[in-house]
């Protein structure tokens, strides 16, 4: 069975959630929101904030711990002085409440702004990707296969078995989503350079986007749903052909009910795989595959009654399989009606 992929891209460093910056619609809703939380808060408390963004004039977002009444992180636009930066943390003391929204840096007054601030090409591109990708949308983060995962049919479902799991591996390996992830472990001597060249990021040259003097790199900013799903939802979507003209869905995802309040290790934690293809012979299948540790249950449904004997019948070739590889089936379960949840 062909190993998970590793979807923690989210580091203990991270400055700002993806939520936080999916919610900066813009500067004016950022001074009315504003407006509205801190007119609940006492004149003289101080927090602790974090520059999320800055443009060139000085001009910066910052974001504050969460504030009631919905106890979410809330953005303001403020001018800063000379010498701070992203990712920088500094301690805002509230002067004046709304509507003349002020806070004491320091020995300096900050009034929050309103007007736009001169943001980069790149930021602007950024900023309408991340309004555009739309968490409940699965289309705006599945990832599109260019090739059948299988060149050919199999002769056989023993050839099959053992040659789709590496190409499903490779599929997620060089999908491009866990491209930064893969970069680091080419840092630390993990993963080799044409390994990493093989990803979408490093196939097409930086190209130009009309009305614009600067390159960006489109096969980088077409993969940012994707993996922003990664990050936030910890799930992959993979759309595209098994074999050569024959539909292929596939999603992996974390799989949540089974989450533990207490820190687990990668090896602990629950998965859930669901793949959806047409066979000729099999007609329509759908099934979902749960994984914790060593251990896999399976619910088939398949859309041609007359398929469920043979896939019933398949179990020892599948257990087999699974503990050859050292996992352990815990549940087989072939639906006749061809509905699957």
């Amino acid at each position: 069975m062909a190993d998970l992929p590793n979807i923690n891209l989210v580091s203990a460093q991270t400055v700002s959630s993806v939520a936080s910056l999916r919610n900066t619609a813009s500067v004016g809703d950022l001074r009315l929101e504003a407006q509205s939380r801190f007119d609940q808060v006492a004149v003289g408390k101080t927090f602790q904030a974090t520059i999320t963004a800055m443009s060139q004039d000085g001009k910066a977002l910052v974001q504050f711990p969460p504030l009631p009444p919905t106890n979410q992180s809330i953005q303001v636009q403020v001018q800063l002085p000379a010498g701070y930066g992203v990712g920088d943390k500094i301690d805002l003391q509230l002067l004046k409440p709304p509507p003349d929204l002020t806070f004491q840096l320091g020995n300096e007054s900050i009034q929050v702004t309103m007007d736009e601030p001169d943001l980069s090409p790149a930021a602007k591109m950024l900023g309408q990707l991340l309004q555009s990708s739309d968490p409940n949308n699965p289309e705006t983060s599945t990832l599109k296969g260019s090739q059948a995962l299988l060149p050919a049919t199999p002769s056989d479902t023993k050839q099959m078995a053992s040659e789709l799991p590496s190409h499903l591996h490779q599929a997620v390996q060089l999908s491009g989503a866990f491209y930064e992830s893969h970069l680091k472990e080419w840092a630390n001597g993990k993963r080799t350079l044409e390994q990493v060249r093989q990803e979408p990021q490093n196939q097409n040259p930086p190209t130009k986007l009309p009305g614009s003097e600067h390159l960006f790199d489109l096969p980088q900013t077409q993969l940012i749903p994707a993996q922003l799903n990664a990050q936030e939802n910890r799930q992959f979507l993979w759309r595209g052909e098994l074999l050569p003209g024959q539909p292929f869905e596939w999603q992996i995802k974390e799989d949540t009910s089974k989450k533990s309040s207490s820190p687990t290790s990668p090896e602990e934690r629950s998965w859930q795989t669901t793949v959806k293809f047409d066979l000729p012979k099999l007609g329509q299948i759908n099934a979902t595959i749960n994984l914790t540790g060593k251990t896999a249950s399976f619910r088939i449904a398949a859309k041609n009654p007359d398929s469920a004997p043979i896939l019933t019948n398949a179990q020892s070739l599948l257990t087999d399989s699974l503990e050859a590889s050292g996992t352990t089936m815990s549940q087989f379960l072939v639906e006749k009606d061809g509905t699957s949840t």
